[in-house]
């Protein structure tokens, strides 16, 4: 009976040291290559809007993938990438294409 529970204990652990590495591995190469949203606004705690170098846009707060708030995602052109997970997101007229 100890030895179970020591495994499903080894297995909990193990996924969640793994969840924090796979966040850490994205938040650092993230870092290097990419700039942070700093110049947006939060319309009715629901959108974004984005100024981008063709012109202004509005998305959801929210990552479509799992639901992170993306005031902290990174922006290269017209892509917005998730601090979480990494979903990338391409911006034009048409809307959000992920």
């Amino acid at each position: 009976m100890n030895i179970l529970i020591f495994n499903i204990l080894k297995k909990i652990v193990y996924r969640i040291l793994m969840k924090f590495l796979n966040f850490l591995k994205y938040r650092l190469i993230f870092l290097y290559k990419y700039k942070t949203l700093k110049n947006f606004v939060i319309q009715n705690n629901e959108f974004l809007i984005l100024p981008s170098s063709k012109g202004i846009y509005k998305m959801k707060r929210f990552c479509p993938h799992q639901n992170a708030p993306l005031e902290k995602a990174f922006k290269k052109d017209n892509i917005i990438i998730c601090h979480w997970h990494g979903c990338k997101m391409q911006i034009n007229k048409k809307g959000v294409r992920i």
